[in-house]
This record gives C-alpha cells, structure tokens and sequence, in this order.
C-alpha cells in the first residue's frame, strides 16, 4: 500500500500540531519462516591453524568416547592426529610422517586401544593401502597395491560376512570399480565393470538380504548404478537409475529412519533423495532446493530431535548451511549457519549424546559446531552470517532474554529464541528491506512483538509485527518527513504509539506514529529547535527530549516535556565548544521513571569526558585520556534502581582504534568517571550488555571479520 506524503506547514514553537498525516509507508503482510527448533545446535569453537592440510576425517581412535580428528593432504606426507575431549574440544596433537601423499584415508575401527589401522589411496602414486598407527605414533606399513589408474574414493564394509572390512575404490580418473580384499597380509583386487568412470561409489545394503551392495554414479552414462552382492564378493549391474541431472556427491542412509536404505545426491544447488522400500525400486522421491551449491555435505540428527538433517558446505563462498528434518519425510527451510573463508572441508562429530561438525579451511583452521549444554564464560554462537546489529527481547515474557540480530549477509532480521537455561532453542527469520543499525522493541504483548530498525541520520524506520505463535509478520517501511535522530516506544497494550525525533532544513522536529488499522499515522508537533548537534527521547508518560545544541561559542543542554497542553523547555546547563569535539554516546535513565538523568560523553583532540545532569545538577566530570576512537552509537549503559541518584552507574565502551572493551564508572556525585580495560575484540560492529541471572552479566558482541555472536561473562 501506498500514499503520497502530505507535510504540515510549521506551527507555533509551543503549540502542537492539530492534525495528523499518513507517512508514505510500503506495507507487506506474509508468513515469516516457521519455528526452526535448532535446540542447542549454536557452539562455535575454533582452533589454531595447520598450514597446508586440506582434507580432515573424525573417528575415535583410541576408544575414549571422544571423536580425534585427523588432517592430510594429497601434497603432504603426513598427517597430524588432534586428541578430542569433552564437548568435542581438542587439545593435544600429534604429527606421524608417512611416505605417500594422500587423496583419502578412514580409520577402520577393527583394532584394540593400543593401534588404528588405516587404509588410504593415493591419487599422485596411484597406490592404495593399509598402514597402522600405534599410540607410539609411528607409521606401520601393512599391505599396498598399485593401478593402472588413479584411484581417489574408499569405502569399506564386511561383504562376505567373514569378519574383515573389504574396500571399494573409485574415482573419476579410475578404471572402473575395485573391491580389495585383504588376507594373508596381502592386497588383492576383483575389477567391476572396467572401461567405466565412476566419481562417487559407495557399499550399502539395497537388496534387503544382509550383504553390503553397491550404489556408483556412472560419468559416462550418467546413470546410478546399483550392484547386487551375491554374498560372495561378485557384484552384478541390476539397475540404472536416470538421476535427470549430473551427479556431484552421492551417500546411502536411512535418512527417514526406517529400515530402508536411501540414496541421497546432489546436483546443482539441490539434494534429491530417492527413497528406498522392501522392492528396492526407489520409486518415492524428494528434491529439496539449496540457496547454494552443496560440495560436502553430512547426514546426522544435530538438534537431538530423533529426524535426520542436512548440514552442506559451499566452497565458493566458504558458507555452510543447515536443513534441519521434521518427521513424515519433511524438512524446515534451510538455515545460513556461518561464513568463513575458504571453508573446504566438512565432516562429522559423533558421541554417543550428540552429533556435531568440524569444518576446515584452507589455511588448515578447525572449526566444530555443537550442542551448548550450559552459558559458560566465553562462548561463540551461531547461526550468524554477518551480524552488525544486536538486540534482545523476552520471548513469552518469562524473564528469559533472548537475541533479534540484523544480518548484512542474509539482509533479514533474525531471532533466537533462548530456553529457560539461557541456550538457544529455536531460530526464526524474516528479509528486511533496508540496512540498519539500530533495533528497538515493542515487548508488551508475550509473543507478538514488534521491532523497529532504523539508522540514525536515515529517514526509513522499518517496523516488523512478528507473531511467534502463528508465524504470521506485518512487514512496513515508514519514510519519514527528516532524518532520524531517535525514535522511543510507549510501551501500552490499549495503543501503539512510537515518538520520532527527527531534523529537517537544520531544525529539530519531534512526532509520534500510531498505528491503527494496519497502518501508521505521522502526527507531526512543531519544531523544537535549530542548530541541534545530538538528541535523546526519554519515553514515559509523557515524552522527554533531552538534546544539544550550539549557541555562539557554547554548547547547550536543552531539556523538552512534550505533553497534551505543550511544550516546556528547561535549560540545564551549557559549556565552551571545544575544538573537533563529537558526542559519542547520549542517553537518560531514570530511578524513579519520573525525573529522567541524562548522561552525555564528550570527545575531543584534548579531553574525554561526560555530562550528568537532571532538573537541579549539571555536573561535568574529570577529563580522563585522551581522544578516544569509539563505534559511533554503539555504548550500552546499565543502571539499578536505588535511593541515590548513582548507584552502579556503568558504562561499556568499545575503542575501534585500539580494539579493546572498557568499562566506564560514574562515581555516585556524576562527577567523575573511571575508564577500566575489560578484554580485547577486533573490528566490534555492535554490543549490548544482557543479565540472564544476578550472577550472569554477558557482553554480547558482534565482529567485522567474523559475523557470529560473541559472549563473555562480565566478572
């Protein structure tokens, strides 16, 4: 819907407007995404880098309960071995040098706690084999075999029920299939369907009678093939499965958790899974479309819902992303989960209570994903793209604060609803449709919210209406009459009403939305003020502008009571301008929400200092410093209601320059203030400060080079 702006002609200084007008607004009216239950799924971890490893393998290799991860590459020889521990961390690592450069190796998981046996391929010597690992750390040769082709894949499986896993070998650049069976410390081959190239092959047991059979995608025919184990180790070509599009990764599970294998594969930015039944003729199908291409991808139930997902990776933008299952073959719209660079390589955790991810880049950094069982004192969250803008809500109204984020990456508003733990259970998304770095909330009503982004010095305050029950979201864009300084909510179930504080033509002007009907009505006051440098709206009863402004060589403390009967201004102080000074950081509080304390932090060349004043102070404290570079608009004051006008007075700053966060006390008089290094942070985007207990007070954070969320307990 739209309608032409209609502007109200200027009025007398003390008099409000006596009519109203419709802003020009776009309103959009449409189901969000549905309630994503990721349960937990949301810690990030990170490790130190291994420089030129670029294929990574999980397996628990010596029998403590605890997923190991293994690191090779086709252009090294060897391969460093990282000891998991608790909540999939890991600390200790080992370097074992080994005389092939490896294209794949799995641990097979047949010996004692004492060795692991390996078998590999080598796509560079054209060799396959098996080698073994003792604790020691040395490198054991077993058994080796050479082609005539370059073998790349492996999969192993007991095809003949003799207790020992054979091997099947493929690859694009390989001669057919190779099934290598070991005995008598010897390798030996059966060749199926030679003069054939097969890019992906896998065992899997599709004709329901107990032995391990074969599913290969045919480049040349571009066809699926299946093989039938006859229960000896003969393979026979019984089927041909048209896939209508070029295979590019194929796995056998039961994704479904029937008793039915099922062979899934992707092609293009799609998964398609055939689905497989006592037949075996994989007649019922499903095609779930991705927003980008699955290179690597893993099957496993992440969020501890008993339903199988799908977690994939891109390599060319270095994105992974989840597609959470629900039951009856379904699945939720895929969620973004993070963005890093040169991510190539994805593969599974497993213990015996969850699942999770470790991803490796090309640099050789690990990073896993996993369950967060507890708020611990620093701790990454996902899923985050790019967040530049923080917020927390109350999901419910039960005292359990939860995260709205804008996301550059996605351009959409996102929401993490948080457990009554503090862990993040269930996620949500719309699109928005400008960038902004700024969000207040409507909290009233216990599921429908509305949030408000908008940017200071822009004239589009977007207003999203998010009913978390029913899914349902009112989208508007509302392009108001000047740029914004500020906006406030009055916070009343009987009305919707949002003061704006905005500057046209050098004049301050100051108006309230109301929203009736499905749409927002502009009643505009007159103007306040000119020459204005930075304004604050105090939202009570009744509105309160707290503003400065520059009169000759000074600068003015002004504060404004907007009320049914007028305008009434109150001057609280004034101070000489100082030489490229900037107001970094303006707000009021209130202890007994009648008489509002206003706090203002100057910067300059010389001086660092603030401003407290309320209707009978105006103290201006100590300089401390010198000129600080901070995140324009991004501090965070907490405050505690009490008998004195300061108690607890706390500011949290970030210095962009130097990359640090402080804190910032005001002494109980407001006339002095205490600066104190809290802990370093790079390229912070935006932070709030959350108290989920008495005792838990988190900094939360976002970071330019890494978009997830960051949280660290303040002690």
């Amino acid at each position: 819907m739209k309608r032409h702006l209609k502007e109200e002609r200027t009025g007398s200084i003390t008099e409000l407007a006596r009519f109203s007008v419709i802003i020009l607004c776009l309103l959009c009216s449409n189901s969000a995404y549905s309630q994503i239950p990721i349960n937990g799924f949301c810690n990030l971890n990170s490790y130190p880098s291994f420089t030129g490893y670029t294929q990574l393998t999980t397996y628990d290799l010596n029998n403590d309960s605890y997923p190991d991860i293994l690191l090779y590459s086709p252009n090294s020889s060897s391969i460093i071995i990282a000891e998991g521990k608790e909540n999939f961390e890991f600390t200790d690592y080992k370097i074992v040098n080994v005389p092939y450069y490896l294209s794949n190796l799995i641990p097979l998981g047949e010996e004692s706690a004492y060795s692991m046996d390996y078998v590999f391929t080598s796509r560079k010597s054209r060799t396959a084999g098996i080698f073994n690992i003792p604790l020691s750390g040395d490198f054991n040769p077993i058994a080796e075999i050479e082609f005539d082709s370059f073998p790349e894949n492996i999969g192993a499986a007991d095809i003949n029920k003799d207790g020992y896993s054979e091997y099947l070998i493929s690859g694009s650049g390989f001669n057919g299939l190779s099934v290598l069976f070991f005995k008598d410390d010897e390798l030996t081959e059966i060749k199926i369907n030679i003069n054939q190239s097969y890019s992906e092959a896998v065992f899997a047991e599709v004709s329901n009678d107990g032995y391990p059979d074969i599913i290969a995608f045919n480049l040349f025919s571009n066809s699926i093939d299946i093989f039938y184990n006859d229960g000896t180790g003969n393979f026979e070509l019984i089927r041909q499965i048209n896939p209508g599009a070029n295979v590019e990764s194929i796995q056998s599970v039961k994704i479904d958790n029937d008793e039915y294998i099922d062979i899934v594969y992707t092609a293009g930015n799609s998964f398609k899974i055939l689905y497989g039944d006592f037949r075996s003729a994989f007649d019922s199908s499903l095609v779930i479309n991705t927003q980008y291409n699955p290179h690597k991808y893993i099957i496993a139930d992440f969020n501890s819902d008993s339903d199988n997902d799908i977690a994939y990776v891109d390599t060319t933008y270095g994105l992974l992303s989840v597609i959470f299952g629900k039951e009856k073959n379904q699945f939720y719209d895929e969620v973004l989960y993070l963005k890093k660079k040169g991510i190539i390589n994805l593969n599974l955790l497993s213990s015996y209570t969850s699942a999770g991810l470790a991803l490796l880049n090309y640099h050789g950094a690990i990073s896993t994903i996993s369950k967060l069982s507890s708020l611990v004192d620093e701790m990454d969250i996902v899923p985050v793209l790019e967040a530049s803008v923080i917020s927390t809500f109350d999901y419910g109204n039960d005292g359990v604060p939860d995260y709205s984020y804008i996301d550059n990456f996605s351009n959409s508003i996102n929401f993490l609803i948080n457990s009554p733990n503090g862990i993040p259970s269930s996620f949500y998304s719309e699109i928005i449709s400008g960038e902004h770095n700024s969000i207040k909330v409507n909290d009233v009503y216990s599921f429908k919210k509305t949030f408000y982004a908008f940017s200071p010095g822009d004239k589009i305050l977007e207003a999203i209406k998010f009913d978390f029950k029913s899914g349902e979201i009112e989208s508007h864009q509302l392009y108001a009459p000047g740029s914004i300084e500020d906006i406030e909510i009055y916070k009343s179930k009987k009305v919707e009403r949002i003061y704006l504080a905005y500057q046209r033509n050098n004049y301050l002007r100051f108006g309230e939305y109301n929203y009736k009907n499905s749409e927002y009505v502009l009643r505009e006051y007159a103007t306040i003020d000119s020459n204005v440098v930075a304004a604050n709206i105090f939202s009570s009863t009744e509105p309160i502008l707290n503003y400065w402004k520059t009169t000759g060589d000074s600068l003015q403390s002004i504060e404004v009571k907007i009320t049914s009967r007028g305008i009434n201004y109150t001057e609280k102080g004034k101070i000489v301008i100082i030489p490229d000074y900037s107001i970094n950081f303006l707000t009021q509080f209130s202890s007994n929400q009648k008489n509002p304390i206003s706090f203002a932090l100057f910067n300059s060349d010389t001086q660092f200092f603030g401003i407290v004043s309320d209707e009978s102070m105006f103290n201006i404290t100590k300089p401390i410093g010198y000129r600080y570079d901070f995140v324009s608009n991004k501090s965070n004051l907490l405050y505690s209601e009490g008998k004195k006008q300061f108690v607890n007075q706390n500011a949290f700053l970030y210095i962009w320059r130097d990359g640090y966060f402080n804190e910032l006390e005001i002494n109980d008089f407001g006339n002095d203030l205490i600066l104190t290094r809290l802990f370093d942070a790079k390229q912070v985007m935006d932070f709030i400060v959350q108290e989920f207990t008495s005792e838990n007070n988190y900094l939360i954070y976002s970071q330019q080079s890494e978009g997830f969320l960051s949280l660290q307990r303040l002690k």
